[in-house]
């Protein structure tokens, strides 16, 4: 893994490097989502399972010719 990076100053187009740590610390990590409950991804996830399972069933009693 680096330890360094190398970045370029915006003011004079030169590049510089410095420290993994440096860097990170001046460029935080912004968070685009908003933090999700795991409660809520479950309950997500079961209701799309459950989805596909009643989708699957529908289309085996179609092709047995319960539906008409």
């Amino acid at each position: 893994m680096a330890t360094s990076v190398a970045v370029r100053d915006s003011a004079t187009s030169s590049k510089r490097t410095i420290p993994l740590s440096q860097y990170v610390a001046e460029h935080p990590a912004v968070r685009v989502f908003p933090p999700t409950s795991e409660r809520a991804t479950r309950i997500a996830m079961l209701t799309m399972f459950a989805l596909i399972a009643v989708s699957l069933l529908v289309l085996v009693l179609d092709e047995a010719g319960l539906f008409g």
